[in-house]
């Protein structure tokens, strides 16, 4: 947020005007904002106890807290995801916790690259390009497939590791669950343009009227993304190229995430290419290798260095993960 507002500022006055901000920038963000919110009232309900509280605790537990934080990380985003199901972790009885945690990470930061609103990088892609919902998830599927399938191999060699010794709960969804599981409904057909924006208005009125703690988001993501649209208009009037060679821009958008994060840099990038393609495989492989990568790899690591205290062995562990996924990643992009 920092670095956007410096350089709003800074290209501002040497431009000397302020940026242009699209009807369409400011749909995302209103979009994003909506999002956040139907977020922050999920958490605020019974859905997100519901699903820890059924898992199984047999001798599958690691495998299945890993496929579904990528389940959950698909619809309610990469960052909510690990909002549950990290703290859910480290609460368990069950060994290398710190394993299933790097793989939780992991597997947020793949599954949701499949969906437009898995995270707020593809939301933007995918409403920048005007990209069609089947097109941008056949074109990421092979990043996601191999991805997920390493996870799940992973997953079930953590599960010599396990103890038996916490009792399944049972809650039971309450109101919220449904009001909020109806507006996630609804953000999702407004996102695929199956209904008209107006629509997404709904899910501010209810709050206003009825909880508006539940607007207590994020809001420093969402002035990031304000600023970075004006740096980003603002670059344009002094930067007149274009990445025309493929890969190119895989590869700026990748190594770029990994020193500002891959929001950020797709709303750089979006500026200068056509190219959604490489673009999307960038930033989503760009989520994988350190934790400045992705906000997800922050989330997990805050809760896992605040609860146990072993930062070094973590932070090594992590990054010999995620650079080994990420140099996978990379030739799945070249095969592909």
């Amino acid at each position: 947020m920092i670095l956007a507002v410096l350089g709003t500022i800074v290209s501002s006055i040497y431009v000397g005007h302020l940026p242009h901000f699209s009807a369409n920038d400011l749909k995302i963000l209103f979009i994003l904002s909506m999002l956040l919110v139907i977020v922050r009232g999920l958490e605020h309900s019974a859905l997100f106890p519901a699903i820890e509280g059924r898992l199984s605790q047999g001798k599958w537990l690691p495998l299945q807290l890993i496929v579904i934080t990528a389940i959950l990380s698909m619809f309610v985003t990469n960052d909510a995801a690990l909002l549950v199901m990290v703290p859910f972790t480290l609460n368990l009885s069950v060994s290398h916790k710190n394993w299933i945690v790097i793989a939780e990470a992991m597997s947020a930061n793949i599954g949701s690259a499949l969906t437009p609103i898995g995270n707020p990088q593809n939301l933007y892609i995918y409403s920048h390009y005007h990209v069609h919902v089947l097109q941008f998830m056949a074109e990421i599927l092979p990043f996601v497939a191999v991805g997920l399938f390493g996870l799940v191999v992973w997953g079930w060699s953590l599960n010599s590791g396990f103890k038996n010794a916490t009792k399944a709960r049972k809650v039971f969804l309450d109101r919220n669950s449904y009001v909020f599981g109806f507006f996630l409904l609804l953000i999702m057909l407004v996102v695929l343009h199956i209904l008209p924006f107006y629509l997404s208005a709904l899910v501010l009125i209810y709050v206003l009227l009825v909880d508006r703690r539940l607007l207590k988001i994020d809001y420093s993501l969402l002035l990031t993304f304000f600023l970075f649209f004006g740096f980003s208009n603002n670059l344009v009037s002094l930067i007149d190229f274009r990445f025309v060679r493929p890969g190119r821009i895989f590869w700026f958008s990748a190594l770029s995430s990994q020193v500002i994060s891959n929001v950020p840099t797709a709303l750089l990038f979006a500026k200068f290419t056509g190219n959604w393609r490489d673009l999307l495989w960038g930033v989503s492989v760009g989520g994988l290798g350190n934790l400045v990568g992705s906000l997800a790899n922050l989330i997990a690591y805050r809760f896992y260095s605040q609860r146990t205290g072993k930062v070094t062995s973590f932070l090594w562990q992590f990054h010999v993960v995620g650079y080994l996924a990420f140099g996978i990643s990379c030739l799945i992009y070249y095969l592909v």
